[in-house]
């Protein structure tokens, strides 16, 4: 879900299909050359269960480690409320 904020991936279906056909993208989200990419169904499941605070909160945190560790820069850390509610929206469809 990281990925798909930073990248502007629009839906959990075009990051699906972007997974399976980008291997820079798969060596990211360290899904090997064997396995298959993340289902979209797979990461509505994980934002129900994880909840909208609790997601955000998990976000925010990777997102201070990467520009920490530069490997973001600090204008990508811009999140607002739209970005969790949007997520909870974004399902398979």
């Amino acid at each position: 879900m990281t990925v798909k904020r930073l990248r502007r991936i629009p839906s959990d279906r075009e990051l699906y299909r972007r997974l399976w056909n980008n291997e820079a993208l798969r060596e990211i989200c360290e899904i090997e050359d064997h396995e298959k990419p993340y289902h979209p169904s797979q990461l509505t499941r994980f934002r129900d269960r994880v909840g909208p605070e609790r997601l955000e909160d998990i976000m925010n945190s990777l997102l201070e480690e990467l520009s920490e560790g530069d490997i973001i820069r600090g204008e990508a850390l811009a999140l607002d409320a739209t970005f969790t509610r949007g997520l909870e929206q974004t399902g398979p469809g």
